[in-house]
């Protein structure tokens, strides 16, 4: 519901939509289908995905918000930012905390902060910077030092 009403609001817009469509989601996707700026490029591989990025203004994370999704830590948006794109997601706590992560309460303040996003443009690079402490080798680093941190309060050595 939320892809289409972005996709009648923005009309001289394309909303790419990249990944696998579920069982569960082929009939949503044949309503979406009904609107020509939605493009549907299914599953694509894992490194072509900053190529897609380079072309995209502005990054969604339009999770329906249910028991599953509260407890999710969606990698795509640390990849969007990575990438230099605004994100904006639907209200999940793991985004809330990304400072270039716009996060909506519902359907029309989506839209509003999609429309924000679009029109107040923040560099690729300062955008990008805001989540180097979330690469892997800092978590793994930040990790080590934790265990050693127990290890010694142990005393085992």
């Amino acid at each position: 519901e939320l892809i289409k009403k972005i996709a009648e609001h923005f009309k001289n817009a394309s909303i790419v939509l990249i990944g696998k469509v579920t069982i569960e989601a082929e009939a949503l996707v044949e309503n979406i289908k009904l609107h020509e700026n939605i493009h549907l490029l299914g599953r694509k591989p894992y490194t072509d995905l900053p190529l897609f990025c380079a072309g995209f203004d502005v990054a969604i994370n339009p999770f329906i918000i249910n028991e599953l999704t509260l407890a999710a830590n969606p990698l795509k948006v640390r990849e969007y930012l990575a990438a230099g794109l605004r994100t904006v997601s639907t209200d999940i706590p793991e985004v809330r905390d990304f400072k270039h992560c716009l996060v909506a309460r519902d359907h029309r303040d989506f839209i509003e902060k999609l429309d924000y996003a679009l029109h107040h443009p923040v560099s690729r690079e300062e955008i990008s910077d805001s989540v180097k402490t979330e690469s892997w080798d800092l978590k793994v680093a930040e990790l080590e030092k934790l265990l050693l941190k127990f290890l010694q309060s142990q005393d085992i050595q």
